[in-house]
């Protein structure tokens, strides 16, 4: 049940359904999910945090590189990989690789 004074446990309302709507139209657009379900909803759901979590992680690739004041060639050198493989990392195109996670760790900026 949401906060909508003007739903019930046995009535949505059209405002709320419609949001509800544009979610659902949203999570299949960013996640590719054809969401037929509440059990695809829920996968869908949980694909789409994983994803933004992730959008963070490679942000922070970025920030690390930054702040060591490194080139994309001199943080390729250091992670073992190409920097093509590493500019894709940092646009998330590329999952992060072991040595990347923990570079990132080292730094503070992951929990």
């Amino acid at each position: 049940m949401t906060d909508c004074p003007d739903c019930t446990p046995y009535f949505t309302c059209a405002r709320c359904t419609q949001a509800r709507v544009n979610y659902i139209q949203m999570l299949e657009k960013e996640t590719g999910i054809d969401i037929k379900n509440s059990q695809y909803l829920s996968i869908a759901e949980k694909f789409y945090k994983d994803k933004q979590k992730a959008q963070k992680l490679e942000g922070r690739l970025r920030e690390v590189r930054k702040k060591k004041g490194w080139s994309l060639e001199a943080m390729a050198a250091h992670l073992g990989v190409s920097i093509g493989h590493l500019s894709n990392m940092e646009l998330g195109r590329k999952p992060l690789t072991e040595s990347a996670l923990s570079l990132i760790k080292q730094h503070g900026f992951l929990g």
